[in-house]
């Protein structure tokens, strides 16, 4: 439930802070950086926590998550409009003795069905309805998926996973087919931090973007009329990034090549793979600013299941198809 309501809200605090396109789309940039750097930092700092106890990096992520709850409560102060001048109004009412003035939502009488409305079935309706939300959310699903079997692969290539059966061909070696590379736990940890370099490459490739954006508009260039104009160029640009770096990653990792190789494929990824999925959630909230909660809380649901569900599919797939085919198909 964390992981679904998290982008949900903070899309809504950014859509409240920043009525600038370009400045929201930072923010959002910062938090989509983050989330992909968790996911690259967590296999490195556990790979050598387990070393000492494989509780010890189950403890880590649970003082971390308790210190970010700690700051969420008590640091992050409310944002959206209509609250504050309830409490605003409240105030004013106490200190001055009178009946007025009375904030937005004061006289609001908490229905659950206006809740269930809202919160529930209105994401699903945009879903269903929406052919932008449905394809943004559809292409997003296919993208998170992708992450997590790249991830995934990371076990594979670099530590090897005993019950595949083939992985690769070998032809002039005689190193075990269950094994490529060989490291520990921890030394495949180093190996996420490429994606993680790519990632915080996004924030001056992106301010790069912005810049000939705004430049082609100061030239009233034709493409800028494009509603899309802001935030999509990105997303094309990211594409190749990706597919580059999955056949990269999938035809350089074998025992003849040094494993310097294939690691580096992870600065493209990180990079593509963030520059997209902030285009992409910016589209959404750029498009849906008064609903963006509702158009965001669709498209993690549809991100979700997907994460969830093909990832599952890594292990066989590599099984049958071995690491070139299944990584670059």
């Amino acid at each position: 439930m964390e992981i679904v309501l998290r982008p949900i809200s903070l899309s809504r605090i950014c859509a409240d802070l920043y009525s600038d396109d370009m400045r929201r789309g930072r923010a959002l940039l910062w938090y989509n950086m983050a989330t992909t750097l968790g996911s690259t930092l967590g296999p490195l700092i556990s790979g050598f926590a387990v070393f000492d106890n494989w509780r010890l990096s189950y403890w880590i992520g649970l003082g971390y998550g308790g210190i970010c709850f700690l700051g969420v409560l008590f640091l992050i102060p409310e944002t959206n409009s209509r609250t504050i001048l309830d409490k605003r109004a409240k105030k004013i009412r106490k200190t001055e003795e009178t009946d007025l003035p009375r904030g937005p939502h004061e006289d609001d009488t908490f229905i659950w069905q206006n809740l269930l409305t809202k919160v529930l079935i209105r994401p699903v309706r945009m879903l269903c309805r929406e052919p932008l939300v449905l394809g943004s959310c559809l292409y997003l699903a296919f993208q998170y998926s992708i992450l997590y079997i790249y991830l995934q692969s990371y076990s594979i290539i670099f530590q090897g996973i005993t019950n595949l059966k083939v992985l690769f061909t070998i032809v002039d070696t005689g190193i075990s087919k269950l094994d490529i590379y060989g490291f520990n736990t921890g030394e495949k940890g180093l190996a996420f931090i490429p994606i993680a370099v790519g990632t915080l490459s996004a924030f001056p490739v992106n301010i790069l973007i912005e810049h000939v954006y705004l430049n082609a508009c100061s030239q009233d260039s034709p493409w800028t009329k494009h509603h899309g104009a802001r935030r999509l160029p990105a997303a094309c640009i990211s594409d190749p990034l990706i597919v580059t770096s999955l056949f990269w990653s999938a035809w350089t990792s074998r025992p003849s090549i040094h494993w310097s190789s294939s690691v580096l494929s992870g600065v493209l990824y990180g990079l593509g793979y963030t520059l997209n999925f902030n285009a992409l959630l910016n589209y959404l909230v750029d498009g849906y600013a008064s609903y963006a909660s509702s158009a965001n809380a669709a498209s993690s649901l549809t991100r979700q299941i997907m994460g969830a569900a093909l990832p599952f599919a890594a292990v066989p797939m590599y099984d049958a198809l071995g690491v070139g085919w299944a990584s670059s198909k």
